[in-house]
């Protein structure tokens, strides 16, 4: 019965380890190209929508770097909880929905605005890419990055902005259900089994 119970257990392991393993999710991909005629000295990314931005903390201090580690913003949980759908909107003190706020706005519509600000010597240009929220609804985000590449070649700066969720996900609670349901199952019908083992045993 120990053993029986030890290999079960055993099994339980492997099969929520297996489920809990981490794995990249794309949340955003923003591509475009325009006209710059000065070198770009620096980047800064933002997320908003189209009458408010906030910040996310991701100056391009040097606009070569390819990878860059999204986090220490004020908004960073918020902009999580949009993409789990486990954000809870914001309201006024009568209790009704505060409609001039711009998360509110986003997670209703389900989408965002990203600015990137471009800066050269004498020159500044804004791009706005208008992208839905992605689904990632029974993952736990763990991290987000932010992939660049960006090309200048003559007067033309083009680039690829690419956010992604090192994500988890969560078992379901009816796959848990059913696991530990079978588990006691199993054993449930070993103790019956041992039982008339012993009934047998006293008759004799």
């Amino acid at each position: 019965m120990k053993k029986l119970v030890a290999v079960l257990i055993m099994l339980a392991t492997l099969t929520f380890a297996g489920t809990a393993q981490a794995t990249m999710l794309n949340v955003a991909d923003m591509k475009g190209s325009f006209n710059f005629a000065t070198e770009l000295q620096s980047v800064e990314f933002n997320i908003g929508n189209d009458y408010m931005y906030w910040g996310f903390g991701l100056p391009f201090l040097d606009p070569k770097q390819s990878v860059y580690h999204v986090g220490d913003s004020i908004f960073y949980d918020t902009f999580l909880s949009c993409l789990t759908r486990t954000y809870t909107p914001f309201r006024n003190s009568d209790s009704t929905l505060d409609d001039s706020n711009g998360w509110n706005y986003a997670y209703q519509s389900k989408a965002v605005t990203f600015y990137a600000i471009w800066c050269g010597m004498d020159q500044v240009e804004v791009s706005m890419l208008y992208v839905p929220i992605v689904d990632l609804t029974g993952y736990v985000i763990n991290d987000l990055y932010l992939y660049t590449g960006i090309l200048q070649k003559d007067d033309t700066l083009s680039y690829r902005l690419n956010i992604v969720a090192d994500a988890t996900a969560v078992p379901e609670p009816s796959t848990a259900l059913l696991f530990l349901a079978g588990m006691a199952g199993v054993i449930v019908v070993a103790a019956m089994r041992r039982e008339a083992g012993r009934q047998a045993s006293a008759r004799e």
